[in-house]
């Protein structure tokens, strides 16, 4: 039987390519592949044909690197044997055995993320070198200050104190990685980041002027944050990120193999879900390293648990008020230029009300007990804030103190 499928045809080594296609002669073992320029014949064993990857195009290496790219999946897999593995292709041709795979696959994949995934994450941070964290450091603080932040406008006075108090932090607490030590420094910057501080692999810690300048007069709570980034470090917990993504990903290619975007999306999705209460995690090992530290050091121990509750207390939402406000008005005013034909300047600013609630229950702002909106601040929104959180805090300081 002889089939055919159509594609797109690279020469080897170029960029451009022209329709083609590639005829197989399962009775032969044979293939022709016919391209504007010229045709090219061999057995099929000689073609190097890449497994199946989601709903990517299929892509067939001819000898001498040419490459032959096609769309027609399903045509190209009845002519071809398969040629990569995976758990639900190879089930594929035992139709009734779908049914159980549907329900077993979430189950193994969170069994290979839970067992797997923890000795290739080990395993990769050990083969790590110390010059890739920091050209990754360099190269992120290169594209924001490109792209996003700008100079900060901090005295050099503050500036001068804030690295003062973060290198006797980095004194103290830098001692977990003596096998690989990160390049600690501290930078600061301006921009629209708003409140924030983070931590890059290498060692960079980075915190806006806007943190700063919520906390003037409390030296203790900047420490704290800058103990919790320096946790962040210490911990490789940017690192695990970066390779838990990656093991994401080759479990998709696992387990998903050409089975289609159904499979494709459960497994990404969950693997999502998942690296939620690993964040969690880390952001409580992160809130423990920096009590510890502060405590260390003859710092406050519960300054973390006090930045968060004069997090809590501070309203963001002036400025959107302000702009709400002026919005109505500009309304009221045009509805008033108008002759009023639409109706007057009390239903105009009525209707302004309705969309901006109507805008509210689509995206509610957090609230408190009492019914009051809670800071939604940058830093909070990738540090994730509860109670618990606090009472964690308070209760490890406590116990440091007693012993």
């Amino acid at each position: 039987m002889v089939d055919f499928v159509s594609g797109e045809f690279f020469k080897a080594g170029a960029n451009a390519s022209s329709p083609a296609k590639l005829t197989i002669s399962a009775q032969e073992q044979t293939y022709v592949l016919q391209s504007d320029t010229r045709n090219y014949t061999g057995y099929i064993d000689e073609l190097t044909i890449e497994p199946p990857l989601g709903t990517q195009p299929r892509q067939i290496y001819l000898p001498g690197g040419h490459l032959f790219r096609t769309n027609e999946r399903d045509a190209l897999a009845h002519m071809l044997p398969k040629s990569g593995w995976s758990l639900v292709s190879a089930l594929e041709k035992f139709g009734p055995h779908l049914i159980p795979l549907v329900f077993a696959t979430p189950f193994l994949a969170y069994g290979m993320y839970r067992l797997v995934m923890p000795l290739f994450i080990n395993m990769a941070l050990g083969l790590t070198p110390a010059a890739l964290v920091h050209h990754m450091d360099k190269s992120t603080i290169a594209t924001m200050d490109r792209f996003i932040t700008e100079e900060s406008k901090l005295s050099d006075e503050t500036q001068d104190r804030l690295t003062e108090v973060f290198n006797e932090l980095v004194e103290a607490g830098a001692g977990e990685r003596s096998k690989r030590p990160p390049k600690y420094r501290l930078l600061f910057r301006g921009g629209k980041m708003g409140p924030n501080a983070f931590a890059l692999p290498g060692g960079t810690v980075v915190m806006t002027d806007d943190l700063v300048e919520m906390f003037p007069d409390n030296e203790n709570a900047l420490a704290g944050v800058l103990g919790h980034e320096i946790g962040h470090v210490e911990k490789e917990h940017s690192l695990r990120r970066i390779y838990r993504a990656a093991g994401i990903a080759t479990i998709v290619t696992l387990m998903a193999g050409d089975s289609g975007a159904v499979v494709e999306e459960l497994l990404l999705e969950g693997g999502a879900l998942l690296s939620l209460s690993f964040s969690r995690d880390q952001e409580t090992e992160s809130d423990n390293f920096s009590v510890d530290l502060l405590h260390e050091i003859g710092r406050d121990p519960e300054a973390m648990a006090l930045f968060f509750e004069e997090i809590q207390k501070i309203d963001p939402f002036e400025d959107i008020k302000e702009k709400i406000a002026a919005r109505k008005k500009d309304k009221a005013t045009e509805g008033d230029v108008t002759d009023k034909q639409d109706g007057s300047v009390e239903d105009v600013t009525q209707a302004a009300e309705e969309d901006e609630k109507a805008a509210a229950d689509k995206n509610p702002a957090p609230k408190d007990d009492a019914g009051r909106p809670k800071a939604n601040l940058e830093w909070i929104s990738t540090h994730p804030l509860n109670d618990k959180r606090i009472a964690n805090i308070r209760e490890r300081a406590a116990k440091l103190r007693q012993d």
